[in-house]
């Protein structure tokens, strides 16, 4: 589930979701777009790799090595995302199924 992020203007302040925050930060500094996707796509991963370091079990060495072999893709998805004419759109399936059934998980939070 992502977070709302709020905005606030002259007009009052209105409620965003985190990638929309994120483009708008991006385009409001200046940073090129394929830079914004590969930034964006960054800090989507090493957010979810921490939390698999939390939630299951999972050493930071192989965590790391799973977020270094997975940012090898990264420029291949920026590129199909640049390319694509198709309208913007989000299917995650699976992560929903996950995110349903994480009750029943053994959690690693606050454990050393």
């Amino acid at each position: 589930m992502m977070s709302d992020v709020r905005f606030s203007n002259s007009r009052g302040t209105m409620l965003s979701t985190l990638p929309v925050a994120f483009g708008i930060a991006c385009s409001a500094t200046g940073i090129a777009r394929r830079d914004a996707l590969a930034g964006y796509a960054y800090t989507r991963l090493a957010s979810t790799v921490s939390a698999a370091m939390r939630l299951m079990p999972i050493g930071q060495s192989a965590a790391h090595l799973m977020l270094a072999e997975t940012l090898e893709r990264v420029p291949t998805a920026v590129d199909r995302v640049e390319t694509s004419t198709a309208p913007l759109e989000c299917f995650t399936p699976l992560m929903d199924i996950a995110a349903m059934t994480q009750q029943y998980m053994e959690s690693r939070l606050f454990r050393s």
